[in-house]
């Protein structure tokens, strides 16, 4: 007998239950992906508050909102690392198996497991197929992707990004 849990599972608990435990992760990353931009958060979530359809995730580094009604599922994935280091997470998917957004605990698996152990082992899914990792692009001074970006550190303004 092993207490090994599957290296990829399927939550039987909602998304907003598995929402609802992410303070217990410690240091977390929230990590969203669309159209080809990545856009990401690092901290503790130190507050889970549900409003209007959405989960409101809060802390020092944290503000986000995220519509419930576009997220089906909750994925426990323990196959991340960086060198020795584990990095699971939790993908939070939609109706067609898209990740919306994943939070990672950077603290490693034992505050992960303890957040997620009321739900058990999950349903058990074979391991992702690894992506070629493309070449990282050059960000050219002429992108005009960087003109708002360089006017607001030139303005000592704030600048919000928002992924929907």
């Amino acid at each position: 007998m092993t207490d090994a849990k599957p290296a990829r599972a399927l939550l039987a608990e909602g998304p907003k239950a598995v929402i609802e435990r992410l303070p217990l992760f410690g240091r977390a990353m929230l990590t969203a992906n669309r159209g080809g931009a990545t856009h990401e958060r690092i901290g503790a979530i130190e507050t889970v508050a549900f409003e209007d359809g959405a989960a409101i995730l809060s802390g020092a580094n944290h503000d986000a909102r995220i519509d419930l009604s576009v997220i089906v599922r909750a994925v426990a994935d323990r196959t991340g690392k960086m060198k020795d280091r584990a990095l699971p997470r939790v993908e939070f998917q939609t109706a067609d198996g898209e990740v919306a957004f994943s939070v990672i605990a950077l603290d490693g698996l034992d505050p992960f497991e303890a957040a997620l152990a009321p739900f058990g082992d999950g349903e058990p899914l074979p391991e992702k197929e690894k992506p070629e990792t493309p070449a990282a692009a050059e960000l050219q001074d002429a992108d005009p992707g960087r003109a708002p970006f360089d006017a607001a550190r030139a303005a000592g303004g704030d600048v919000t990004v928002a992924l929907d």
